[in-house]
């Protein structure tokens, strides 16, 4: 974890391959499901999807036979950005909404403020710019009430190329006025 928030995806690629054969040797499905999620996202942000996603996949489907309700909010988030950075908008768009809906209802903050982020960028994949930079402007309020610090490859993968998405669609004036209003939303508003 401490690799990947540094933005070392290669070596935190490594330690969750590692931990995955631990637990599968170890027969832990739980563990299983974790480690398949944390190797999955490594390989996402390394841009090999077709590793990645399957692994992703595998790890929702544990989640779901396990009734874990964060766990299946994890692993929706994660498969959606996934599908997401692999161009799949509409597969992305319906993952990304159940996982807000679950995080809503566990009222997790840091999470729903992902998923807000998360669906930006398919507002802005989707032509609605204004709708994209709005969602980012919520994005922003609950990440700043927080006093959170973005992790390095998300930043990376999901907010700079959604910026410049924006800024090439919108006027400075349009973008920054979206935004401050969805930073005045309340988070019903938001969701």
């Amino acid at each position: 974890a401490v690799a990947s928030e540094r933005g070392e995806v290669n070596r935190s690629a490594e330690y969750n391959a590692e931990v995955l054969a631990l637990y599968r040797t170890l027969n832990d499905r739980r563990g299983v499901a974790q480690a398949l999620s944390d190797v999955g996202w490594a390989a996402v942000f390394l841009s090999d999807y077709a590793r990645g996603l399957p692994l992703l996949e595998e790890s929702l489907a544990l989640e779901r036979q396990f009734q874990d309700v964060l766990g299946v909010a994890w692993a929706t988030l994660a498969l959606g950005t996934a599908r997401l950075l692999n161009g799949e908008i509409d597969a992305a768009d319906a993952l990304l909404r159940e996982s807000l809906t679950l995080y809503r209802a566990t009222d997790n903050k840091w999470y729903i403020a992902g998923c807000l982020e998360g669906l930006a960028s398919v507002a802005s994949a989707q032509h609605q710019p204004d709708r994209a930079a709005w969602l980012l402007g919520a994005h922003d309020r609950l990440v700043d009430e927080m006093g959170a610090k973005i992790p390095v490859f998300w930043e990376r993968a999901i907010r700079q190329p959604l910026i410049a998405q924006l800024s090439a669609r919108l006027t400075s004036a349009a973008l920054a006025a979206a935004i401050e209003a969805g930073r005045t939303a309340t988070l019903n508003e938001a969701i």
